[in-house]
């Protein structure tokens, strides 16, 4: 004869098996992005004069040791850049680079971990060059994905800031826009 002990024991281990462990695991994503400034003209007047980003309390900047993609899904990391042959934006990042009007600033991809229903870490970008690139990404994981995206870009006299949210469309180019900086960002989900 079983206790109602026993059968509460059976039915909290029945129960526990048929929630899957995969709704609360974490993720794997390559996040990818390039940063480029455009020349076009435009009527708009920007009065930004110094960084207006509000910096999150859990910021994590890349390595500067960078991985392949095989050695990330072996080893015990959350987060990594990855080398420039595992960056799946190649080819568009030279395209900007040969086209008038367009200059690359930032080129960047790694892989991260996501809980089901959380945010990442944010990750910190700083390009200092002939300009200035600062701010930070980061991935949200609900019902929809989206990439959270403040960054600024220092042209000198000026500082014109991209702060958006955007549900993200996977293994597809996303956009996110301002009249004299943009960004290109892809993200793939990871087995």
């Amino acid at each position: 004869m079983i206790t109602k002990n026993k059968r509460l024991q059976w039915f909290v281990l029945l129960l526990s098996l048929l929630v899957s462990p995969s709704i609360y695991a974490k993720q794997w994503y390559q996040i990818e992005l390039i940063v480029f400034a455009q020349n076009s003209a435009n009527s708009e007047v920007f009065d930004q004069t110094q960084s207006s980003i509000r910096w999150p309390r859990r910021l994590v900047e890349i390595s500067q040791i960078k991985y392949s993609k095989t050695q990330l899904l072996q080893a015990p990391i959350n987060l990594a850049q990855l080398k420039s042959e595992d960056r799946a934006l190649n080819a568009e990042y030279y395209q900007l680079r040969s086209r008038n009007g367009y200059r690359p600033l930032l080129h960047k991809a790694w892989v991260q971990t996501v809980a089901s229903n959380s945010k990442s870490q944010p990750v910190r970008f700083f390009q200092k060059g002939s300009s200035l690139v600062n701010g930070f990404v980061s991935l949200e994981r609900g019902h929809y994905l989206h990439l959270n995206v403040n960054l600024e870009y220092d042209a000198g006299e000026l500082v014109y800031k991209i702060e958006q949210r955007q549900k993200l469309r996977l293994n597809e180019l996303n956009y996110f826009d301002h009249p004299k900086f943009g960004v290109i960002a892809t993200v793939k989900r990871l087995k």
